[in-house]
């Protein structure tokens, strides 16, 4: 498999199909929501301004609809990515029928990644816990703490590599949530240094696409100084800024998502076709 291959086509793939760039928006996001009751609203000098309550409201139901988006998006440039390598041109709409249509396998892998991820950061925080409660010295704690975390960090990719194969196993082959993570393990045994160089490919390709991000930022701040030293304003700075830099980066981030996801299904169907030939 030449990762200089698959990193073209898959920028090419990303490019050409822009009906995809709207999954890609959401799966650039980090996909969760906050979850909890809204605050009790009572009388006397510790209540909450009535306003409070329809934005926390509004932030819970924006972000459930963000990771429900994410999960689709998911499952939607997963599956259209390789429609779109097999020369059919995907649209939002037959996009949408595939994420949906996979929510629930990529739903139960991405909940076994968040808690194996929970599990991580529990046995890192505790040893520092133990030093911030006083029960042996924080310094003793603090280093515990970073030792675990060092150790960990080979388990955490291949955990991260091991999710992004069983998405694919579990979207591309039709399998459920356990066989994929089954054969994503079997599959990475065999192809670790490869599934390491895509993760190569996706770093540097996103640091690129960054860098346009960053330039979409430092002009709307260019201008948002100009309207500050015309005005000496800042909330109209700060608007005519966001209004320059915002339309120019949403594309930005969604072309990066498009693109990582798209370099992973690449390379996985890459692999299983030099398996098949």
């Amino acid at each position: 498999m030449n990762v200089l291959t698959i990193a073209r086509q898959s920028f090419t793939t990303a490019w050409r199909h822009r009906a995809l760039w709207l999954f890609g928006f959401f799966l650039a996001g980090s996909g969760g929501a906050g979850a909890g009751g809204p605050p009790r609203s009572s009388s006397g000098s510790g209540s909450l301004p009535e306003w409070l309550i329809p934005v926390i409201l509004g932030a819970v139901f924006a972000g459930v609809g963000a990771f429900v988006m994410h999960i689709i998006s998911e499952g939607a440039l997963i599956a259209q990515v390789e429609q779109a390598n097999g020369g059919v041109t995907p649209t939002v709409r037959s996009s949408f029928r595939s994420g949906l249509s996979h929510f629930g396998v990529v739903f139960r892998l991405k909940a076994l990644a968040f808690v194996a991820l929970l599990g991580l950061a529990v046995l890192v925080l505790v040893p520092v816990g133990l030093g911030i409660a006083a029960l042996i010295p924080l310094p003793v704690g603090a280093a515990l703490s970073g030792l675990v975390a060092l150790v960990m960090m080979p388990a955490a990719l291949t955990g991260f590599l091991l999710l992004e194969i069983s998405l694919r196993v579990a979207v591309l082959e039709k399998r459920s949530a356990l066989e994929a993570l089954v054969e994503g393990k079997r599959y990475l045994s065999g192809r670790l240094l490869e599934s390491l160089q895509l993760l190569v490919v996706a770093v540097v390709g996103l640091a690129g696409i960054g860098l346009v991000g960053v330039v979409a930022l430092a002009l709307g701040g260019v201008v948002g100084l100009i309207v500050y030293a015309l005005t000496h304003a800042v909330l109209p700075s700060l608007v005519v800024g966001a209004v320059v830099a915002v339309p120019l980066l949403v594309p930005v981030i969604a072309f990066g998502g498009t693109y990582r996801s798209t370099v992973w299904t690449t390379g996985f169907l890459a692999s299983r076709a030099i398996e098949r030939g």
